[in-house]
């Protein structure tokens, strides 16, 4: 029987090379934006924002963000979101305008004066 010849992979192709470039930046974006949000220079309500305008920040889970926050407790978090019926895997973008007014009031906001509201840009 003839054995099938050994065929050495081709190059990666542009779309998959565009592809890794295109998730390295939305990881970066994603660290960027989560990052600041630990750190108390966004605030929720500029994140909310934000992920109406930009799709990569959009396509962060809220559960993701929202653990982010300074001082927040993945428990009580948890909880609190079980206690507004909100899926924590939820996309930021997906959410109504109901659900970000009752994220809004019950997680604790970073002070306006030091948030900076996100820049959209892929």
């Amino acid at each position: 029987m003839n054995e099938p010849e050994a065929v050495e992979p081709e190059s990666p192709s542009a779309t998959r090379v565009a592809a890794l470039a295109w998730a390295e930046a939305a990881r970066a974006k994603r660290t960027e934006t989560l990052d600041a949000l630990q750190s108390g220079s966004l605030s929720l309500a500029d994140l909310f924002g934000g992920a109406q305008v930009d799709d990569l920040v959009g396509a962060i889970k809220v559960l993701t963000a929202l653990e982010s926050l300074p001082s927040a407790r993945k428990t009580d978090t948890r909880r609190m979101l079980a206690k507004l019926a909100i899926n924590g895997r939820t996309r930021l973008a997906l959410l109504t305008g109901a659900q970000i007014s009752e994220l809004s009031q019950t997680f604790p906001l970073v002070p306006s004066a030091a948030s900076t509201p996100l820049e959209s840009g892929a």
